[in-house]
């Protein structure tokens, strides 16, 4: 439905939510194992406003994650590498005649 103003219709109000509710709709989705959309759904408020509180007044917490390292070895030394096969920038196969040639052409 668009709303032109032509009819008696008006848009619905924004609702306010006190705080106490807003925790309790948190407590909901931590304590329900729930969705966030699907509280949100029930109670017909958007996910993301929902997701918002969650985060304000929420008590979990993402679990902490330590930085991990990974063990490198090497295998050969830069000069012991081989050379990959075919054409190389700036290599010997480059057109002297060619306008963005470093020797040739412009």
């Amino acid at each position: 439905m668009v709303c032109d103003g032509s009819s008696d219709e008006r848009p619905a109000r924004r609702r306010h939510w006190p705080e106490a509710e807003k925790r309790r709709l948190v407590a909901e989705v931590e304590a329900s194992g729930r969705s966030v959309a699907e509280v949100a759904r029930r109670y017909r408020l958007a996910s993301s406003v929902l997701g918002r509180w969650c985060a304000r007044y929420g008590t979990k917490m993402p679990p902490a994650t330590a930085p991990s390292f990974v063990p490198v070895t090497v295998a050969a030394s830069a000069t012991e590498a081989k050379e990959p096969d075919g054409p190389r920038c700036g290599g010997a196969d480059r057109d002297p005649a060619h306008p963005w040639s470093a020797t040739g052409g412009g």
